[in-house]
């Protein structure tokens, strides 16, 4: 019984509210139409009879009216439709600036970065000096004992808007450029190189990314695969299997990104352009010989010492690798921007008027030869004395492996081949390698580095060879803006070779820049 009885009153209910919300609805229909009828009417008449009318639909509006509770409500909703009832959601930029910025205190710095990007409310929230005071606090502050306080003289009235979030940035930068650049103190005494690169880019966090650029500008970014360490520098290498098709690749940029906030959860990454070339792949893979190849890829080589691996198959990238020489490498992964690379101060140089020769002589040369995972020959010589020969006026030359002397000849340990990998396949290209170079002055200061890839070709060379078969000799060549090298092998019947020919020259414009001579 209770239950029909309760079941009758919802009925009842629902009716009762059902007739009233038609009759609204019908009534501002009639209005409507009446409305329009007046303002399309012209005679008299028609305008007596829709006044009384409307004066019908008061009357029936007034008692409509007394039947509810509120008369200020009904009356107000009778010229309303009834649709309009219905109040819209409630949206976030409802809400109160402080209950905004209660929500902001529970996201991490990244998440902060993030939303400032969002429009400009979000931006001024994200950007509050009481959220990013509150994050100096927690991972600055406490590794400051003796450093100066970062509040201003100014009353906090009087400070910007976005003061706390610069000064978090800005000693976030300061702390891991101090803890990073501080093991580049200690050189190598072999190679007048930082000897803790290694170190530094692992404690830094620092993580190369390729970033192939489409006609429209849109980025597509893979992370490094591996990282080869030697002593002079590292091979990076990507392979992946959805790289950007050929066809669409007009820009190659190498990003270098380490978190500003270390031990922070979420920290915002900072990114420096360590590298950037302009070139439309597919133009260029068309243009130029394959540099060489196996059974499964293709290599090329591209400017900037890139090398790309291409399927045989399909021509589309199968990885890439590039070599990173530890001359400066920090500053330009952590000093750069996004869009600009890093550009270190320009060389002074330092005149001499006693000496005649000076900027010909007391150069140190380091080579080493070398594939992704092993050391195949590294030599230094030191103590070199240059020469401008007869004929050859912009160079100045450095014999450093004498061909018609055995002595100075040195064995190759391993064979020269490359290997590489993807993420489905592997092999090894043979006679390709990486060569790293470091020329230091008599001062001990780096003139000139590169580290590049480089193929062994047949050599010119002709005549009798009694140490090594004629049919046996290679040579590997390589030339930069500075440097020229060139590498002749010598291989015995049983496939072991040595280096025996090797001549260095500079540019003769470098060197009259570098000592401010005038050869």
């Amino acid at each position: 019984m209770d239950s029909e009885r309760h079941k009758q009153q919802l009925r009842n209910y629902l009716d009762k509210h059902r007739n009233t919300a038609h009759s609204l609805s019908l009534q501002h229909g009639r209005q409507t139409h009446l409305k329009g009828t007046f303002l399309k009417g012209n005679t008299t008449s028609k305008r007596e009879a829709l006044v009384k009318e409307a004066a019908v639909l008061n009357n029936s509006s007034s008692s409509l009216s007394s039947a509810s509770k509120s008369k200020a409500t009904t009356k107000k909703t009778s010229t309303i439709p009834f649709r309009l009832y219905y109040r819209s959601r409630a949206t976030f930029e409802d809400l109160p600036q402080e209950t905004v910025l209660k929500i902001f205190t529970y996201l991490d710095v990244q998440s902060l970065m993030n939303a400032s990007c969002v429009n400009k409310q979000w931006s001024a929230v994200a950007s509050d000096n009481l959220l990013w005071q509150d994050i100096y606090k927690r991972y600055i502050s406490h590794s400051e004992h003796n450093s100066k306080p970062a509040v201003q003289s100014e009353s906090p009235q009087k400070l910007s808007a976005s003061y706390w979030k610069n000064i978090c940035m800005t000693r976030c930068c300061e702390r891991r450029n101090k803890i990073t650049f501080g093991k580049l103190k200690k050189l190598n005494p072999y190679t007048g190189l930082p000897s803790q690169t290694e170190a530094a880019v692992r404690q830094g966090r620092i993580m190369y990314k390729l970033c192939l650029v489409d006609k429209m500008n849109a980025e597509h970014i893979s992370e490094a695969s591996d990282m080869y360490w030697h002593q002079m520098a590292t091979c990076v290498c990507w392979c992946r299997l959805d790289f950007l098709p050929v066809q669409k690749v007009h820009c190659i940029r190498l990003l270098a990104s380490s978190p500003l906030i270390f031990g922070a959860d979420g920290s915002p990454y900072h990114c420096s352009l360590v590298w950037e070339e302009n070139l439309h792949l597919s133009r260029y893979i068309k243009e130029n010989q394959v540099w060489a190849s196996d059974d499964l890829i293709n290599l090329y080589w591209l400017p900037g010492n890139l090398l790309l691996g291409t399927w045989k198959a399909d021509s589309e990238i199968a990885f890439l690798m590039v070599g990173l020489h530890y001359d400066k490498l920090l500053h330009r992964s952590l000093l750069g921007t996004a869009l600009a690379c890093y550009k270190g101060k320009k060389h002074k140089p330092v005149p001499d008027d006693v000496d005649p020769t000076y900027g010909l002589h007391g150069y140190q040369v380091t080579l080493e030869l070398h594939n992704t995972q092993q050391s195949l020959w590294s030599q230094q010589f030191r103590n070199l004395h240059g020469h401008l020969e007869d004929g050859v006026i912009d160079r100045v030359i450095f014999t450093l492996v004498r061909h018609d002397c055995t002595t100075d000849h040195t064995p190759l340990y391993g064979k020269i081949a490359l290997p590489w990998r993807t993420e489905l396949f592997k092999g090894r290209v043979k006679m390709v390698a990486w060569l790293d170079l470091t020329v230091l002055d008599e001062r001990g200061d780096v003139f000139d580095v590169f580290s590049s890839p480089v193929c062994v070709q047949k050599s010119s060379i002709k005549g009798p060879d009694f140490e090594y078969g004629e049919d046996h000799q290679l040579t590997i060549r390589h030339s930069s803006d500075r440097t020229t090298m060139n590498m002749q092998l010598g291989q015995l019947h049983d496939g072991r070779m040595f280096v025996r020919h090797l001549e260095l020259s500079l540019a003769l414009s470098a060197v009259n820049d570098w000592f401010g001579t005038k050869y």
